[in-house]
């Protein structure tokens, strides 16, 4: 939990990472309504994601407006439906006791698929990768909840997916590699639950079971996956 200097008051928590994205959410402040960041958003892990929060939250917002960032840039500031108040997991961490607004960022690169679309009703089929928050929905995946992967911002974009290794038993790495062949530089990657990546491109399941070592790859989101080192001719 983190306190913001200049509102008293103010705390801002994190959760999820587990069998959902990222929430970070601030309540607390007598002069704002709550805040809710869900999903990657751009951002890397540690301290980014907070911070864009608390300079949101400095900004002052009292109302549905548009603020801009230097985190992301511009970000909207929608009020969040009442059926994401009713879910359990959000429950949990207090959201729905006041007024709540999501901050969504607007630039291409900030918007991610695991931002969901919280001014709508909460439902599984609508946004998959947070399925997990109802309680009616069981977990299927063959890994563990928590399992999480090594990804990069491209795929967070909603770019498909062509590259997959498993370099140990519980390490892998999926990455979104363009037409130009060129792979992430280390700001770009991203740690996020698997069980975000898995539900949003099903091809993806074919390979959970993947050996240690060994690596896959395709020309694009519905080729043929095909293995680097003959384990395998290809997988559908």
């Amino acid at each position: 939990m983190v306190y913001v200097e200049g509102r008293p008051g103010a705390k801002i928590s994190v959760f999820g990472g587990q069998d959902t994205p990222r929430i970070v959410f601030m309540t607390g402040d007598a002069d704002s309504a709550d805040l809710v960041l869900a999903g990657d958003c751009g951002l890397g892990v540690g301290t980014d994601a907070i911070e864009l929060v608390a300079e949101v939250l400095l900004a002052g917002p009292s109302k549905t407006t548009k603020i801009e960032t230097v985190k992301v840039g511009p970000v909207d500031l929608r009020p969040v439906a009442n059926g994401w108040v009713q879910s359990s997991a959000l429950r949990r961490i207090g959201l729905g006791t006041r007024p709540c607004l999501q901050v969504v960022p607007l630039l291409g690169t900030a918007v991610t698929i695991d931002v969901p679309d919280m001014q709508v009703d909460f439902a599984a089929d609508r946004e998959p990768a947070w399925a997990y928050l109802a309680d009616s929905v069981v977990w299927t995946f063959s890994f563990p909840v928590g399992f999480t992967v090594v990804t990069d911002s491209r795929a967070l974009q909603g770019k498909a997916i062509t590259e997959v290794s498993r370099w140990d038993d519980g390490e892998f790495e999926m990455l979104a590699i363009g037409d130009d062949g060129v792979h992430p530089n280390e700001e770009d990657l991203r740690v996020v639950p698997l069980s975000t990546l898995a539900a949003v491109d099903r091809t993806l399941e074919p390979l959970f079971e993947t050996p240690r070592g060994c690596s896959w790859w395709r020309a694009n989101g519905s080729s043929p996956w095909q293995h680097w080192r003959g384990w395998r001719e290809t997988v559908e």
